[in-house]
């Protein structure tokens, strides 16, 4: 689905390892009349955990992050790494570097979308930008696989074996169809987004079922009856009227 409205927040990752460009592109966003959040790293690390946590609209990554040896170009390994995520192929990204050799296998395999040759000249990369903010915004209305970090780890199940979402004991409990994930807490709306919306339904403030799954739902004892003898799940009364709405919409 595309850019739904002007307003909208675009989210843009910088992994930079040096300070004063670091400073300049900071400065360079915010001459833009695009709105956007910047998150700025030299880690290789959190600018990946960022990438599974959140959404990023665009990727501006230095190619050489370790000055100190002459073949290092982990900036290309982290976009490798970032395209095996399957929303994350066509996201733009814009290296900088003063490098030539890495260009052409960067345009063709990992689909560059421009560059920033050192020293680069502020306004054209204002134009830059603004243009890659205003005109390429994609974000998957439907995520056909589910992706989660744990221990370091990145993993994903695919969305439809999900049976439901819960929090408990401020912990995430991830239910899959053979399988039950325990993450640490963060909010079930983080989660919301990445799903797809006609299939998982928040029954209560801290339930999202999958429909699929669901056999039943007693209205009088306000709980939901799972198929193949997965259990139950409470009907939260704030949410019993919305949650019934879309359940009978579709």
């Amino acid at each position: 689905m595309y850019y739904k409205g002007e307003e909208e927040l675009r989210k843009v990752l910088i992994l930079e390892d040096n300070e004063n460009v670091q400073i300049l592109l900071r400065k360079i966003f915010a001459s833009l009349e695009i709105h956007s959040s910047l998150f700025i790293t030299d880690s290789i690390r959190e600018a990946y955990a960022a990438a599974v946590d959140d959404f990023i609209d665009l990727f501006v990554v230095d190619i050489v992050l370790d000055h100190g040896r002459s073949t290092d170009v982990s900036g290309i390994t982290f976009v490798e790494r970032i395209r095996t995520i399957e929303h994350y192929k066509l996201i733009p990204v814009v290296f900088i570097t003063g490098l030539e050799d890495p260009k052409l296998y960067a345009y063709s395999q990992l689909h560059c979308y421009s560059y920033l040759e050192k020293p680069f000249d502020f306004r054209k990369t204002v134009n830059l930008f603004r243009e890659i903010l205003k005109y390429t915004r994609i974000r998957p209305e439907i995520t056909e696989n589910f992706y989660f970090r744990k221990d370091g780890v990145l993993y994903s199940v695919e969305t439809r074996k999900i049976v439901f979402i819960e929090i408990r004991a401020k912990k995430l409990y991830l239910k899959c169809e053979d399988d039950l994930v325990i993450l640490p807490y963060v909010p079930l709306s983080r989660f919301a987004k990445d799903l797809d919306p006609r299939y998982f339904l928040q029954c209560s403030r801290s339930t999202i079922v999958n429909r699929r799954y669901i056999s039943s739902v007693d209205t009088v004892n306000n709980y939901i009856s799972l198929k193949r003898e997965l259990g139950r799940l409470d009907i939260g009364r704030v949410m019993k009227s919305e949650f019934m709405n879309r359940l009978r919409s579709e």
